[in-house]
């Protein structure tokens, strides 16, 4: 008697749904936020006594600064690459003595209260978002780069972000939206300011352009200097006021235009120009001192 063909195992339901919600846990638990304790016996990021759960972050995870943890100073002692990251009290981040360990951002930045500093080097993963609350200010004082890959960094929210990296390198463009830009160094890329925004420099850049919004020259403790390399480009609604400020002790604080064209759309400008050359062209404020009591540049 010839053997029948041997039927095919019919799939097991229950087996398919028990591996289906188990990859869907397995994601869930690789997407979820790393929270910082500070309970640890040191400062160090790579300490899992310093997280909750005792868990160092995974390479690419969220990360929540919490408002009350047991310490707010953070030694990021590893190159380390993170996702969104927010900070919800006034965080210092630096690298140890000695070393630049850098932290590579594949995610967004978020700043809910308190001045929060990042000292160590930024590395840009993708386009980035700066959300910075009114009651916060974040500083972002290493260097920031993207390998030439054309990232570059939106600042969101009414409050300030700084930048004071000694020389940022990100090839894609600084936009100031609802808050404002502080730049205290020197870009590579554009800077681009929308209405209601404001950008504050001291420092060179590539390119300015802007829809309404304020500008100024301003140092931390000096005179401020804005070096525009490739043309200044300013518009906004027929009537409206664009307030083109020179702020800070001493004559010598300037917009300079390099290069390129300069633009004004249908912008009114605030300020007066004070003197023109093939070099560039400078504004100086009318009140510098009343422009300075009326802006408050960081959070206590």
């Amino acid at each position: 008697m010839s053997s029948s063909p041997s039927r095919r195992s019919k799939p097991n339901l229950a087996e398919a749904i028990s591996r289906v919600c188990i990859e869907m846990l397995e994601s869930r638990r690789l997407l979820s936020t790393a929270v910082w304790t500070g309970a640890g016996p040191d400062t160090l990021f790579s300490d899992a006594a310093n997280w909750q759960g005792d868990v160092v972050p995974t390479s690419g995870q969220n990360i929540d600064f919490p408002a009350n943890p047991a310490g707010l100073t953070v030694t990021v002692d590893s190159n380390d690459t993170v996702g969104n990251v927010e900070f919800d009290a006034a965080y210092t981040l630096s690298p140890p003595t000695g070393l630049n360990p850098t932290i590579t951002l594949d995610g967004n930045l978020t700043a809910t209260s308190g001045g929060t500093v990042i000292n160590n080097p930024i590395v840009l993963g993708q386009n980035t978002t700066a959300l910075v609350y009114p009651t916060a200010n974040l500083a972002l004082n290493g260097v920031i780069s993207d390998g030439g890959s054309g990232f570059g960094i939106t600042q969101m929210g009414t409050g300030e972000l700084t930048l004071e990296g000694g020389g940022d390198t990100y090839t894609g463009g600084t936009s100031a939206d609802g808050g404002s830009v502080d730049v205290q160094t020197s870009l590579t890329s554009a800077v681009n300011v929308t209405a209601y925004s404001s950008f504050i420099g001291n420092g060179s850049i590539n390119s300015l352009s802007g829809y309404g919004g304020t500008y100024s020259a301003t140092g931390v403790a000096t005179p401020g200097a804005v070096v525009i390399a490739n043309g200044l480009s300013l518009s906004s609604n027929t009537g409206n006021t664009m307030d083109f400020a020179i702020d800070g002790p001493g004559a010598s604080s300037q917009f300079t235009v390099n290069g390129g064209t300069i633009s004004l759309g249908n912008a009114n400008l605030s300020a007066t120009l004070v003197s023109a050359s093939s070099h560039g062209q400078r504004c100086d404020h009318p009140d510098r001192q009343q422009y300075r009591q009326s802006r408050q540049r960081h959070i206590q």
